[in-house]
């Protein structure tokens, strides 16, 4: 027992020891309170304690003070991000609405013209066929009058042109066929409108005069009277306008606003020989009628809002690079890193302070507790007089300093105790190992006598299982076998139901089969009634005619006046005829049925003798199972004697069977208690000589005790 104690003190001291004595640097003698000697043992400064408290301090202020600045930052950026991308889209939207407000313009403008009489005047007289030079030029000169009342009135417009829809056509202006073939592919596109309103992407020098200037424009087909489609009037207007109207709109300080078709080409831009370049803005995927993205335009990200006019189908679109639109977030980014600055100022300062106040402790602390793991009980904080944990960890050393000193004293005093009754203990183990050996002999001879008596009460038991399988085998078989003998009975009685039934059904199958001959019989009566009145028929058939016949010869001779009756003498002659023919083929009939009526009678009068037979043979098949079922019920009597000496001679053999099942049980117990004595005899025996060995061994470790204790000073 002393050895524990001194193992588990020594176990505290050292694992005490390596906790703290790697919190600070220090120096301290043996034995002395202040710390100050030649005992030396130190703590790297990166991993003291107080080292250790600055940095979570210091680092814990200004992670938070980071955080803090950085989703503000974010959240700011994001706020202003949002407010100004909807003021933008619904600056565009507006400027999308106003151009679309335009576009109806010229749209209308292009009406008008086309259901212009006088235009349409002109038209139709360039259309004639086989004009003269002068009568062509004539048209032209009233066309263009007629078309410049619409182009001086707006400034905006670079042209009206009426352009033939086929190659065989006359061209209104002197030069323009180069051009029309040209724009071949845009006449087609008109003229598959049929009459609706085209528009025509920008192009920088026009599209059907040589210009300085880019245009768009706006075509549709024009219908004479008949609905013909012969030629086309396009408006082309200036793309500066569009710019104009665009230019005076800004999405935050350099961003500009810009139009393009569906291939991303540009159409109305700053520099007007960029028109029908791709867009530097890629907008990808599905776009809807109007929206917001992102993406990067010459290696900068960009704010994107756009709309999509809903008269040409272009995307007016406007930009802006996306730090231009948030620069006013950033003064808040640079007062997070002002905070920042002055957070860490103020952490090394605190930070400092507390390494000050628990560090210098913590160190004077380890130095002591060195002292103690050497042996020296007697050393003593001087820290105690602080109100806080500090103060409690020294009052609480100085307490353990002295139990573990009253400890040592206490186990040095056990150990003598134990010393001398570990010199008694070997004497009485001895005693006792002898006394087990005598005891262990005697139990082997029990445990033998045991074990013969349960191999022959096993024995018997197997003897009696396997009559008791016999006795099981031989009723299950009888079971069986009253099982089959029950089924034959209902079986037997089922047939005897079902020959009773086809007795009566071949009974009334013979009352039915004499039935039916006297019914062939009264039936040919019958046919032969008929073929009497068909004879009858025929005679009044034959008069018939001949009535007929002597008529058309008195209306023959009656001239003139008996035609009508010579009509109706013909007519009943034909319908003897029909009557004639149609007895003819009911006596026919007639026949036919006498002969299967015959063949009927013929083939009942020979079923009829089979029935008597088969009705004989059921009655006697009847009586048949009417013997098997009186044979199965005295079977089955039988089978119930059998039956109930067979229970009462299994019930005596399971009575036999428990019996030898008791004795093996008795005998197997024991021979168990027999052995179970025996092995704790001889584990008796081996615990006594382990006893004598433990005393001995406890001796030994009581006088290295003594000596270990004397190392500790007190």
């Amino acid at each position: 027992m002393s050895n524990k104690w001194s193992e588990k003190a020594a176990g505290v001291w050292e694992s005490a020891a390596r906790k703290i004595k790697n919190l600070a640097p220090a120096k301290i003698a043996s034995g002395d309170p202040s710390g100050q000697g030649p005992g030396k043992s130190s703590v790297p400064a990166l991993k003291a304690v107080g080292t250790k408290l600055f940095v979570i301090f210091f680092l814990s202020i200004l992670v938070a003070v980071v955080i803090v600045g950085t989703l503000s930052y974010r959240t700011s950026r994001n706020v202003v991000e949002e407010e100004v991308s909807k003021a933008a889209q619904q600056t565009v939207i507006q400027t999308g609405e106003k151009l679309d407000f335009l576009f109806r313009t010229y749209e209308k403008m292009s009406l008008d013209i086309m259901i212009d009489k006088t235009v349409g005047a002109s038209v139709d007289q360039l259309a004639r066929p086989n004009n003269s030079d002068s009568d062509i030029a004539i048209a032209r000169m009233n066309l263009d009058s007629n078309l410049k009342k619409y182009s001086q009135t707006d400034e905006n417009l670079a042209g009206i042109y009426v352009i033939p829809l086929t190659e065989k056509g006359i061209p209104t202006g002197y030069g323009q066929e180069k051009l029309i073939q040209e724009n071949a592919a845009l006449i087609k596109s008109v003229k598959e409108a049929d009459g609706k309103a085209v528009w025509f992407d920008s192009k920088i020098n026009g599209y059907f005069t040589q210009l300085s200037f880019p245009t768009f424009g706006v075509a549709r087909v024009m219908k004479n009277d008949y609905g013909q489609s012969n030629y086309m009037v396009l408006l082309e207007i200036k793309t500066d306008y569009l710019y104009n109207q665009l230019s005076s709109i800004r999405v935050g300080q350099t961003g500009r606003i810009e139009a393009m078709n569906t291939k991303q080409q540009l159409t109305v831009t700053e520099k007007a020989d960029h028109i029908g370049q791709a867009a530097q803005v890629k907008l990808e995927g599905q776009l809807q009628d109007q929206g917001r993205t992102k993406a990067d335009v010459n290696g900068e990200q960009n704010l994107i809002v756009y709309t999509k006019s809903k008269q040409t189908g272009w995307l007016i679109y406007g930009y802006a690079p996306l730090d231009e639109i948030t620069e006013k977030a950033n003064g808040i980014f640079a007062l997070t890193v002002w905070v920042a600055i002055i957070s860490a100022l103020l952490a090394v300062v605190v930070g400092w302070l507390m390494s000050r106040m628990i560090g210098k402790p913590l160190v004077e602390l380890g130095h002591l507790m060195n002292e103690g793991e050497k042996g020296n009980l007697a050393v003593r904080t001087l820290f105690t007089q602080r109100q806080d944990e500090i103060g409690q960890v020294g009052k609480s050393f100085n307490g353990m300093m002295s139990k573990i000193t009253d400890l040592v004293n206490q186990t040095n005093r056990s150990a003598d105790s134990v010393l001398e009754t570990a010199r008694e203990l070997t004497d009485a183990s001895k005693k006792t190992a002898l006394s087990a050996r005598e005891i262990a002999t005697a139990t082997e001879d029990i445990a033998g006598g045991a074990t013969s008596l349960a191999v022959a009460a096993e024995n018997g038991n197997d003897l009696t299982t396997k009559i008791s399988e016999q006795m099981k085998y031989v009723i299950e078989k009888n079971i069986r076998m009253s099982i089959a003998t029950s089924e034959v009975q209902q079986m037997s009685e089922r047939g005897i139901e079902q020959m009773d039934e086809l007795t009566q059904k071949t009974m009334q199958s013979e009352q039915m089969t004499h039935s039916l001959v006297d019914r062939v019989d009264t039936l040919k009566q019958s046919t032969s009634s008929i073929r009497k009145i068909l004879d009858v028929l025929t005679k009044i058939t034959a008069q018939t005619n001949i009535l007929s016949l002597n008529a058309s010869i008195e209306a023959a001779r009656a001239g003139a006046a008996g035609k009508g009756f010579m009509v109706v003498a013909g007519e009943i002659r034909n319908l003897a005829d029909q009557s004639r023919e149609s007895i003819v083929n009911v006596a026919h009939i007639t026949e036919e049925i006498q002969r299967e009526m015959d063949a009927t009678v013929e083939a009942l009068s020979a079923a009829y003798p089979l029935f008597r037979e088969q009705t004989e043979s059921v009655k006697e098949a009847n009586q048949m199972f009417s013997s098997v079922k009186n044979e199965m019920d005295n079977l089955l009597i039988q089978l119930d004697e059998v039956s109930t000496s067979i229970n009462e001679l299994n019930e005596s053999q399971m009575t036999l069977a428990d019996a030898m099942t008791n004795v093996s049980a008795v005998a197997e117990q024991s021979s168990a208690t027999s052995e179970e004595v025996a092995s704790l005899s001889s584990e008796q025996q081996s615990v006594s000589e382990g006893l004598v060995r433990l005393s001995v061994k406890l001796e030994d470790v009581s006088s290295q005790l003594s000596e270990s204790l004397t190392k500790f000073k007190v």
